[in-house]
């Protein structure tokens, strides 16, 4: 330990007085843990202990006398307290990362960063903190703040606005581009990059423009947006280029770059969002407050168009650093070949939605609200009182204390707190126990939620059903989904069987699903190579059936139906390491007999527990698995069972999501004569939905032969070739829809099917 003036306390400090670097921390670090954390975060970042000044103290006065004897220029805070002594800004978390100016010491950089002991709970805030700590590290070796030099033109003239569009369009100049809108869902500044440096933001604020003006400039803005030459970047491009097809009827045309789905494809467990990619790819500081106009609406309107331009250009910056990254770290034909064409479909399905027949929804939405009235009216006269079921305190009131039940508890994994709960889980254990009013809660708050959820749901004007798609959603590749922009509609993938009814074809047209049925499963059956599973699979035997009479050591003829439900929840469960606890609380039964159920299908499909053995050796070697069509994960989570559960789960699940996502892309791009009258509808885990005229069956067939040549796909695993079959439905709405196989589709098939509906 280097010269510490007397009067300091040395408990307060660690290390040489004199190295690059000072950490601050609120109090000394005792727990081996969290300092063996913080040992290999400073390892990682190729930091060691002598390049560091460790500073252990809170108080504002302490802090600032010992800061005053070193000669470091640049302080990484592991508090939010230090943090805001040092810079007078609160937000740690939103901020870290970034470098600061120090208000207490002119001169000194500050860089917030997150306390090693929140990594227990979130071990990939351990990233995080190497990231900041190298980022410190550079810093250290240099005095003075070095932002990047950004050119923001915030107040263009026509003149100077025509002639930024006209350089895009004329040199063919790959551009960023960001909008912003009002609450009123307007258009108020649309922003151009044309590199991470030169950025303009053109408003459209009160009366900026004149009308004239305003027209030239939104054809010149079409003009380049709508040039399929000219490669367009952008952070969340499929809600910018909805709002400018619905609200300006603008299509943007050409390559597409998402700096969102891009960063999910080279790191699917971190944060996407903007402040986080600028806060690891570019030296700008956390700035995303300033452009919040819902949350400030006084905020001067050269502030906003500034954080609009500086989008734009942070973006441009962004996407070249991680292009880089997804061509080492990824596979980046797949990135643009596949998440990047999706584009197209999923704005059509966007701007097309699905007719609802309101009508019929009404009727129901009054029986569903007379069922609550009759289940509450029977939960309160079985409980003697009214009984709010929305109310955690009246249930656990009545169950816990009245009934003298033993209470169920639940977890918080923020605070890591336990309290008690009455949540579905919980009702499900009491039901199990013969309670009445337990069950009688589950279907109260199952019928508010369709109620609340789905019937009161917001429709557009057209009364059309319509959702965003997120390509960025999830881990695996397949396809999320919200409200739409406007704030109508909803999550397309989880709307419910029964609301299903409502969403009708149009006049004169038929609804059709293409489904990869059991898709995973079968997925699963060839990727483990279990010798049973491909029996079940390549004879097209009933799996539910041919699994109950593995389990149960019986002729398939004598698997009763009660048996083959309890292979069917095996099948939808087991595959990737469910342990007989969670089991039995997701399917209503004892532990003992779930333990039992899950020894008896393992004992059936040897082949999973080598597989999962297999995939745990794979990632021992580099955390990185992928799948059949080159598509890789790194698992950088904490190593351990609820890794390896999500690896498990993970090369089926994107494997089939390759098959539906690529036969979607090639369906939309074909020029087929019999695709032509296709409007897509939908596309919904693992399925296609979409609409043809209803007289044209013999086109349709041919149409669909081609589709599922597009889905049935061989996909060949470890030297195993295999195609998952596809279902076709067919009807009048999304529910009551007709099935057929494959393997059993003609003219007269389909006629027939078609002529009953």
């Amino acid at each position: 330990m280097g010269f510490i003036p007397a009067e300091i306390p040395r408990a307060k400090t660690e290390g040489r007085i004199d190295a690059p670097l000072v950490l601050v921390f609120d109090s000394e670090i005792t727990n081996s843990v969290v300092r063996n954390i913080l040992d290999q975060c400073l390892h990682i970042a190729q930091l060691i202990k002598n390049d560091c000044f460790i500073i252990n103290e809170s108080n504002p006065a302490s802090l600032k006398q010992i800061l005053e004897t070193v000669s470091a220029t640049t302080i990484v805070c592991f508090s939010a307290d230090s943090f805001h002594t040092l810079t007078g800004l609160n937000g740690i978390f939103k901020r870290r990362g970034s470098v600061y100016e120090s208000t207490l010491f002119p001169g000194k950089k500050v860089i917030g960063t997150i306390h090693p002991e929140d990594s227990i709970k979130k071990y990939l805030y351990r990233y995080y903190i190497i990231s900041d700590l190298r980022r410190a590290k550079a810093e250290s070796a240099f005095s003075g703040i070095r932002r990047t030099e950004r050119h923001l033109l915030i107040r263009p003239t026509l003149e100077q606005s025509l002639a930024y569009l006209a350089k895009i369009k004329a040199e063919k100049l790959p551009v960023s581009f960001d909008i912003e809108c009002n609450g009123a869902l307007e258009t108020s500044c649309i922003a151009f990059a044309i590199s991470p440096t030169d950025a303009i933001c053109i408003p459209f604020y009160k009366s900026y423009w004149s009308e004239f003006e305003e027209i030239q400039i939104w054809k010149a803005v079409a003009d380049v947006l709508e040039d399929e030459s000219i490669t367009k970047i952008g952070q969340n491009l499929m809600f910018d280029i909805s709002f400018l097809i619905m609200q300006n009827s603008i299509i943007t045309k050409g390559p597409i770059r998402d700096t969102m789905i891009a960063q999910n494809h080279v790191y699917p467990d971190f944060p996407k969002g903007l402040d986080f990619l600028c806060s690891i790819y570019t030296d700008e500081p956390y700035y995303k407050d300033e452009g919040k106009i819902w949350k400030n609406p006084n905020i001067d309107a050269e502030t906003f168009w500034r954080y609009n331009a500086k989008d734009a250009t942070c973006t441009y910056e962004i996407w070249l650093k991680l292009e880089k990254e997804l061509q080492v770290k990824a596979n980046y034909k797949l990135f643009i070949e596949e998440s990047m064409e999706l584009f197209g479909p999923l704005l059509f399905m966007q701007i097309d939605g699905i007719q609802v027949n309101r009508e019929k929804l009404e009727q129901t939405k009054l029986r569903v609200l007379a069922s609550i009235d009759e289940k509450q009216a029977e939960l309160n006269k079985l409980c003697g009182r009214e009984l709010n079921v929305s109310s955690s305190k009246q249930c656990q009131q009545y169950f816990y204390v009245d009934k003298g039940l033993e209470p169920y508890t639940k977890r918080n994994k923020k605070n890591d707190t336990v309290s008690l709960t009455t949540d579905d889980n919980a009702m499900k254990r009491i039901a199990r126990k013969g309670y009445k009013e337990a069950s009688l809660i589950q279907d109260i708050r199952a019928l508010r939620k369709l109620e609340g959820t789905y019937l009161d749901m917001t429709f557009d004007a057209d009364n059309r059903l319509r959702c965003s798609y997120n390509i960025a959603g999830t881990t695996n590749g397949r396809l999320s989904s919200s409200q739409t922009i406007f704030e109508t509609g909803a999550n397309f993938q989880n709307i419910p069987l029964d609301f299903r009814e409502f969403c009708e074809a149009d006049p004169d047209t038929i609804l059709v699903e293409l489904d990869k049925v059991q898709a995973e499963w079968i997925a699963v059956a060839y990727i483990s190579g279990d010798a049973n599973m491909i029996e079940v699979v390549s004879k097209r035997l009933d799996a539910h059936k041919r699994t109950a009479s593995l389990m149960f050591r019986k002729d398939m003829a004598d698997v009763s139906p009660e048996e083959r439900q309890r292979a069917k929840t095996c099948n939808h469960s087991l595959n990737y390491d469910m342990g007989y606890k969670s089991y039995a609380l997701q399917y209503d039964t004892t532990e003992k007999e779930a333990k039992g159920l899950v020894t008896l299908y393992h004992n059936a499909y040897p082949g999973i527990r080598l597989w999962h053995g297999r995939t745990r050796d794979r990632l021992s070697k580099d955390r990185t698995l992928t799948n059949y069509f080159g598509r890789t994960r790194r698992f950088l989570d904490r190593w351990g069972d609820n890794l390896f559960k999500s690896a498990y789960g993970w090369e089926p699940a994107s494997t089939v999501v390759g098959i539906v996502n690529q036969a979607l892309i090639k369906l939309y791009h074909s020029e087929s004569n019999c695709l032509a009258p296709i409007r897509l509808k939908g596309q919904v885990h693992d399925s296609i939905l979409f609409q043809y005229p209803r007289k044209e069956v013999v086109r349709l067939y041919e149409a669909l032969q081609e589709i599922i040549g597009y889905m049935n796909i061989p996909i060949t695993c470890y030297g195993r070739t295999f195609v998952i079959p596809t279902e076709i439905k067919v009807g009048l709405n999304w529910r009551d829809m007709v099935k057929m196989k494959d393997d059993e589709l003609s003219v007269e098939k389909l006629e027939d099917v078609i002529a009953k509906l």
